[in-house]
């Protein structure tokens, strides 16, 4: 499944990510924090959209850092909030996910009339649970805005999705057979917010500009002068979780002494830590947890360009 769906999530000759490919991100995520009920959609990116990806030679999506990547997803993997996924492939979702929200200024220009005539074709979708379905899709333009819709017909009800992009942001509502809003997405070239609703659980998640800074609990990471920036932040079930970066002056080593300290003074106690240094390319990180509390905080460290990248990652589950 992954690889048609990054080859879904990728870029255009031109730089950007695509109407479809935004999509495929959006639903790959979707499906990797276990909301239900879109596997309907999976299969239609699956079966329809790479043909349309491949006519244009879609090439890959710039990521984020995989520093930042890969500490969200390991704070993820804490709280058990991802049960049955490979990190790697978490890793890989966040990143795509991510990197959506810095380039969303170029979305209104990646639905062409002719990828608008291949989507509106609609197709046949094989359904694991239902048999077959029937999957019905089309687009419009006015001007720079987008206006799409996805419709899957099932023995048990219809499944739509509605999407709209302009030249510097976008919507997409995604209901169930039942009417009730499945997930929720909208962004723009500063951030976005996430709703999903799946068995009994809801979801919400912020990116970008709209994510929140950590709560009271986080212990505060003291060193050079930082600008910090919001990566994610959001709520799954009972568990809660965020993450914040910064560049710096300082090696990852001193920030990862520093931080481990302030971890033990607040109670946590420390779960793993790792240092490998080697010819510029130094690392480290550390991880705590509060068994009383169910808290986890994750900060990791490594040598990006001339400085250092820090990523805060924090989360707390239910325990009872």
């Amino acid at each position: 499944m992954y690889d048609e769906l990054e080859r879904a999530a990728g870029a255009r000759p031109g730089g950007g990510i695509t109407l479809l490919g935004w999509i495929g991100i959006s639903l790959l995520v979707f499906t990797l924090i276990g909301a239900t009920g879109l596997f309907f959609a999976v299969r239609f990116v699956r079966t329809q959209v790479q043909e349309v990806v491949e006519q244009f030679e879609i090439t890959e999506a710039d990521e984020v850092s995989p520093l930042v990547a890969r500490t969200v997803a390991r704070t993820l993997g804490e709280l058990n909030a991802a049960p049955q996924v490979d990190t790697d492939d978490m890793t890989r979702a966040v990143s795509r996910a991510l990197a959506v929200t810095s380039r969303m200024d170029v979305i209104g220009e990646a639905l062409s009339s002719r990828m608008a005539r291949d989507i509106a074709r609609g197709a046949n979708v094989e359904v694991e649970t239902t048999g077959e379905a029937r999957a019905d899709a089309g687009a419009q333009e006015s001007g720079e805005e987008v206006e799409g819709f996805l419709r899957i017909r099932t023995s048990e009800g219809d499944i739509t999705a509605d999407l709209r992009a302009d030249d510097g942001s976008g919507a997409l509502i995604v209901r169930g057979v039942d009417g009730e809003v499945i997930v929720d997405l909208s962004a723009d070239e500063d951030g976005g917010r996430l709703f999903i609703r799946g068995e009994g659980e809801i979801a919400r998640i912020e990116a970008g500009s709209e994510a929140q800074g950590p709560p009271g609990w986080v212990p505060t990471a003291r060193g050079d002068r930082f600008d910090i920036e919001p990566v994610i932040s959001g709520h799954a079930g009972e568990a809660s979780f965020g993450a914040v970066t910064w560049r710096s002056d300082e090696a990852p080593e001193a920030w990862i002494e520093r931080y481990t300290e302030r971890l033990e003074s607040a109670g946590f106690e420390i779960r793993s830590e790792h240092r490998l240094d080697g010819s510029g390319d130094d690392s480290a990180s550390v991880v705590a947890h509060d068994a009383a509390t169910g808290r986890t905080i994750l900060l990791a460290a490594g040598s990006e360009g001339e400085g250092t990248q820090v990523v805060l990652g924090w989360g707390e589950a239910d325990e009872g």
